[in-house]
């Protein structure tokens, strides 16, 4: 058997060279870095807003004006409420 070199595939499907799959790759590389740093800053800004939303005028200096709409719950009476019917 005797050696016989390769066809070359037609200059259409050859790939790019090195050099710009390198420089695709660096620049991949500091779109992952930049995504890391804003995910690191919104998970921050989620916890701080977390923390405010459990926040009321009972478990904080705010003023009760400021708690909203929402209804406070009454404490339940141990007599059943007032007058019975009939008595």
């Amino acid at each position: 058997m005797s050696w016989r070199p390769r066809s070359l595939p037609p200059a259409r499907s050859w790939k790019p060279p090195w050099r710009s799959r390198l420089y695709v790759i660096v620049e991949l590389r500091a779109a992952t870095a930049e995504q890391a740093r804003l995910i690191t800053t919104l998970q921050a800004r989620v916890a701080e807003l977390e923390g405010r939303l459990g926040k009321d005028s009972s478990n904080s200096s705010k003023p009760p004006s400021s708690d909203g709409l929402a209804r406070a719950t009454r404490p339940a009476r141990g007599d059943g409420g007032g007058r019975r019917p009939g008595k």
